[in-house]
């Protein structure tokens, strides 16, 4: 089993809850056919409820077949959100990284606007998806690309040097790096999302449209970029900042 459910497992049982791992590969839950989660999340039962905790990337067909089961309470998911799920939001150590965005913020964006570079920041791991993508924007605007890993805080003090940060295809929807921009109040281009539709391009974040059609003169219009800070802090203000904690969400689901 991966390390993902071990640590699941691990914060779960911090709340005095013990949980029993069926470490072996299984080949239906509920009649539904699944893979174990892919081996990253578990499935906490009480009584005939469950939830899902997944750390996972993949959004695979068996995860959504769980999901619509009618004695799912939800999914407590490292990347995706969905509006049907009761419980949909980060795990502890994504809370975390959350909380920290959040202290750093200072509503500073527009102040340091003519300090901040004149460029697209990306820091993570290429793939050839991502490096097709990173093809396509930096013929429209100027990109800087880096596969340092560099302490929590010292990545956020990183984020806060430039106009834009790059949020390239990945394994989901939404990513934890759009969440951290939303935090520290930075505008994020990226596509457009498949699911998220409350989250609208020219208002909570760039689409890789709106790159193409403005090019560098985006780095100038200070009042468009500054707005997008505004609306995306807002957003996590709003539905990611004040949700309920993972150990809120396991006692009461435990108390079910």
């Amino acid at each position: 089993m991966q390390e993902y459910a071990k640590n699941l497992k691990a914060e779960v049982e911090k709340l005095g809850v013990e949980v029993q791992l069926r470490t072996q590969n299984f080949d239906y839950y509920k009649g539904i056919k699944i893979r174990n989660l892919n081996g990253d999340g578990l499935i906490l039962e009480n009584k005939s409820k469950f939830i899902i905790l997944h750390y996972g990337d993949n959004d695979t067909a068996e995860l959504q077949a769980l999901e619509q089961h009618p004695d799912c309470e939800g999914v407590i998911s490292v990347n995706r959100f969905k509006e049907q799920n009761l419980y949909n939001l980060e795990l502890p150590y994504h809370e975390k990284k959350y909380l920290l965005a959040d202290e750093m913020y200072a509503g500073d964006y527009c102040d340091s606007f003519d300090r901040l570079a004149n460029s697209g920041y990306f820091s993570g791991v290429l793939f050839p998806q991502r490096v097709e993508y990173f093809t396509e924007v930096q013929k429209h605007i100027s990109i800087t690309v880096s596969t340092d890993r560099l302490p929590q805080i010292e990545y956020f003090l990183k984020l806060k040097q430039y106009k834009v940060i790059l949020s390239p295809p990945g394994g989901c929807d939404i990513n934890t790096r759009d969440i951290e921009c939303f935090g520290l109040g930075i505008p994020i281009v990226r596509d457009e999302y498949k699911y998220r539709t409350d989250l609208i391009p020219g208002i909570h974040y760039i689409s890789t449209g709106i790159v193409q059609e403005r090019g560098f003169k985006l780095f100038e219009d200070k009042q468009y970029l500054n707005n997008i800070s505004m609306q995306s802090r807002e957003y996590y203000s709003t539905y990611i900042k004040n949700q309920p904690h993972f150990q809120t969400i396991i006692t009461n689901f435990l108390s079910i």
